[in-house]
């Protein structure tokens, strides 16, 4: 093989720890070389299913759309970052991907966070004894045949446990999709805090050409 053909390729048989007199070894380069495409495929198809997962899942939350992969498969995808027809373009929007990704999963464990304090909140409200009080200050309670002032205790007080356990129950009905109404909110406003709090600049790129 050609010297400047084996300097070129010494970064990647480097980086498979092998050792330069192998390109005088067609059938071992070769393998090294078909490893090295299987790994290229392996990982841009992990990206691309990250990716496409990642924006199914703000469009159903409603949530903004981030730096999609755009390719239809791992080798166009391949082809477009290793081709350099677009210089370091493509490189770099993967890098603005991989990036979007990273910050996606740490804003999942926030929006969690915030939407387990929101909606447990919200479903504490609608059991406060303090508010079932408030609606029946100064207003007359009927028990049996009589109407009792509400400032009576004995009479808040019944009925403050009556409405609780109403409230309490309509809450046990209630279906998972009803429930998840409690969270959603919270889970958008945290997840969302999170990604603008991290967004900025471009993390350092390094170059791939010209260097």
């Amino acid at each position: 093989m050609p010297e400047y053909m084996v300097a070129a390729l010494k970064p990647l048989l480097e980086q498979a720890g092998a050792d330069l007199e192998i390109a005088k070894r067609p059938n071992e380069l070769q393998a090294v070389a078909t490893r090295m495409r299987n790994l290229n495929l392996l990982l841009a198809s992990f990206v691309l299913d990250m990716s496409r997962g990642m924006e199914q899942f703000r469009k159903i939350y409603g949530l903004p759309s981030g730096n999609p992969v755009d390719e239809s498969s791992e080798e166009k995808l391949l082809k477009r970052v290793l081709s350099g027809a677009e210089g370091d373009a493509a490189l770099n929007d993967l890098r603005d991907t991989l990036q979007d990704l990273k910050l996606h999963h740490a804003a999942l464990l926030e929006g969690y966070q915030q939407a387990t304090h929101i909606g447990s909140a919200e479903i504490l409200r609608q059991l406060d004894p303090l508010s079932m009080e408030r609606k029946h200050r100064d207003s007359s309670i009927k028990v049996g045949f009589m109407k009792l002032p509400s400032s009576f205790k004995p009479v808040m007080m019944q009925v403050i446990w009556e409405e609780f356990i109403d409230r309490f129950r309509k809450l046990r009905k209630l279906e998972p999709n009803d429930y998840e109404k409690f969270f959603r909110d919270g889970f958008r406003e945290g997840y969302q805090k999170f990604r603008e709090s991290r967004s900025g600049p471009r993390p350092a790129e390094t170059g791939t050409s010209g260097e």
